[in-house]
């Protein structure tokens, strides 16, 4: 690809007043051998896109709008509940791998199930940005709300239309942003990550998920509202970790956005897991107070997975979420700097849906 090619989610026209609503934004998809088109078919190829973003929208908003309906007869609420939890659609891992997780679930849920009340997720996202796509760093790190958000509110959407028909209570799902730890280990400004912040928030809202009143089906609890962490970190001594692969010394540039030397990279690593520990002895206490389940896009032996995107098993802010075109039909996949360097990836003129703004590359 060109370097002369649009940056992903570059507007086509300027930007205008309202957001530029319906605007026009190039986004990637992956091609293979024998998908490979010529630039004059890339414009059939974003329609394509274009439609499904429009029905994924278009399907979140009604949900978000939707009162429960016919409630099936379930003889134990909590364990319908789980059975949707469970479900190939939200979790990826084997009833087997969360075995030893149920007693606390079910505990947790019979809690929420006697007081009729709404059950609480609380889902860890990102640190409020994404980390750079390009091998060579030619592309910044991302601080708009765009594909990967949109998706993400896709499923939390399913989420509630499918719990709609066993618990008419519903849920309250909280995206929890650590941008407190992105600032920390990385140096990662939190004024950007607040914006990004707002412009998820935004998102939400104008799909009918967040708000005031029965609206606030999905809320933001970002790290920075709750004080300053970096002060808190000042008194933990870090010393640099002794050694470093090549790997991780990758991941951690990808979210820097730069490259950066084995000395530097051995420091920020050794920051991470105490700053991890500390969030989490936080975090730890507001989801206990509310006695609420955690969630991880990631498998883990402590949590429950929560796709971040339609048939992810990923984190989503190790790169951006684009397409494969397998046919002709997009299928979401994450694009990071090892596709970029093994793969044919292409921008795609895309239109954002309707009534949505779309991503800022202002912010990028």
């Amino acid at each position: 690809m060109s370097d002369a090619s649009p940056a992903f989610g570059e507007r086509l026209s300027a930007p205008g007043p309202a957001a530029c609503i319906a605007d026009t934004v190039y986004e990637p998809a992956l091609l293979s051998e024998a998908d490979r088109v010529s630039g004059d078919d890339l414009p059939a190829l974003g329609a394509r896109i274009s439609d499904y973003l429009a029905n994924c929208a278009s399907f979140a908003r009604a949900a978000f709008a939707g009162a429960p309906g016919e409630v099936a007869q379930h003889g134990d609420p909590v364990e319908a509940i789980l059975g949707v939890l469970l479900g190939h659609e939200f979790n990826h891992q084997s009833r087997g791998r969360v075995a030893h997780l149920l007693p606390g679930l079910r505990r947790r849920l019979l809690a929420q199930v006697q007081r009729a009340a709404p059950i609480p997720f609380f889902m860890s996202y990102n640190g409020g940005y994404h980390a750079t796509t390009r091998p060579d760093f030619s592309r910044p790190l991302g601080f708009e709300a765009g594909i990967a958000e949109l998706l993400f509110l896709y499923v939390i959407a399913r989420l509630k239309h499918r719990l709609a028909a066993v618990y008419p209570p519903g849920m309250v799902f909280h995206i929890v942003l650590n941008n407190g730890v992105a600032g920390w280990v990385n140096d990662i400004p939190v004024a950007r990550t607040e914006s990004y912040a707002r412009a998820l928030e935004r998102m939400a809202a104008e799909l009918g998920a967040a708000g005031p009143g029965a609206a606030g089906q999905v809320r933001l609890l970002v790290q920075s509202d709750l004080g300053d962490f970096a002060a808190r970190m000042r008194e933990v001594p870090i010393a640099p970790a002794a050694a470093i692969d090549a790997a991780t010394h990758h991941n951690i540039e990808r979210f820097l956005g730069r490259p950066c030397t084995t000395a530097e990279a051995r420091l920020r690593l050794a920051r991470y897991a105490p700053a991890e520990a500390a969030w989490w002895q936080e975090l730890r206490g507001i989801v206990d107070a509310a006695e609420g389940i955690r969630l991880l896009q990631v498998a883990s032996a402590d949590f429950l997975s929560f796709r971040p995107f339609p048939g992810a098993a990923t984190r989503a802010q190790t790169g951006q979420v684009g397409f494969r075109m397998p046919g002709g039909k997009p299928v979401p996949m994450l694009i990071t700097t090892a596709t970029f360097a093994g793969a044919a990836v292409v921008p795609v003129p895309v239109h954002w849906p309707a009534g949505l703004a779309g991503p800022d590359s202002a912010l990028a």
